[in-house]
C-alpha cells in the first residue's frame, strides 16, 4: 500500500510537477561532507547532481531527474535506507548492489551496460545507481510518457517495495 504522502508524489510525477531538492544528509555522508550548510567550492558528487537538481520527494526518498542527450534519466535516491546501511557500517555500494541485484532479479528491463543506453529508442532501462542514487532508470526521450507510467503503475509500487525489503534484509543480518 502506498502512503498518502507517496500518491501525492505519485500524481507530481505523472504530471511533471518537479521541484528543488537539496542534497539528504545520508549522501552527504557517503562523500565525508557531513556539514551540508558549508558547500566547498566542489563540483563532482555530490553537488554536481543537486546543483539545479529537479524532481520528486517520497516517503523512502527522490527522484532526480535530468535529460542527457537523447535520454531522460531518474536517480532514485534511497537516502533513508542509505542512512540505515551508513548506521551499520555499509554504505552505498552495498545499497546499490542489493537494491539493484533485487530489480535484476524480477524485471526484464534491466541493464548493466550504460553504454548500450544511448541506443534505447524503443525503451527504457533500469541501471545499476550512479553517485547519489541506489539505481537509475533511463528512457529515450520519445518514450518518456511510457516509461513514467511504468514508473507509476510498476516500479514505485510493486518492484521498489520488493527492493526496499530486500535491501533492509541485507543490512539487519550484516555483522556490526
Amino acid at each position: 500500500m502506498i502512503a498518502s504522502l507517496d500518491e501525492h508524489a505519485l500524481f507530481r510525477w505523472r504530471t511533471k510537477l518537479k521541484s528543488k531538492l537539496d542534497v539528504p544528509q545520508a549522501v552527504l555522508r557517503e562523500y565525508g561532507l557531513i556539514q551540508s550548510e558549508q558547500f566547498p567550492p566542489f563540483h563532482g558528487p555530490p553537488h554536481a547532481q543537486y546543483l539545479r537538481s529537479q524532481g520528486y520527494a517520497f516517503s523512502w526518498g527522490h527522484i532526480l531527474e535530468r535529460s542527457v542527450e537523447r535520454l531522460v534519466v531518474w536517480d532514485f535516491v534511497l537516502d533513508r535506507l542509505l542512512q540505515r546501511y551508513q548506521n551499520a557500517g555499509l554504505g552505498m555500494r552495498q545499497l546499490q548492489a542489493v537494491a539493484y541485484g533485487a530489480l535484476e532479479a524480477r524485471c526484464d528491463c534491466t541493464e548493466r551496460d550504460t553504454i548500450l543506453s544511448a541506443a534505447y529508442h524503443e525503451a527504457w532501462r533500469v541501471f545499476p545507481g550512479g553517485a547519489v542514487s541506489a539505481f537509475v532508470v533511463a528512457a529515450h526521450f520519445t518514450r518518456d510518457a511510457e516509461a513514467r507510467a511504468w514508473v507509476a503503475e510498476s516500479l514505485i509500487p510493486h518492484l521498489l517495495p520488493e527492493a526496499i525489503e530486500a535491501a533492509i534484509a541485507y543490512v539487519e543480518s550484516a555483522p556490526c
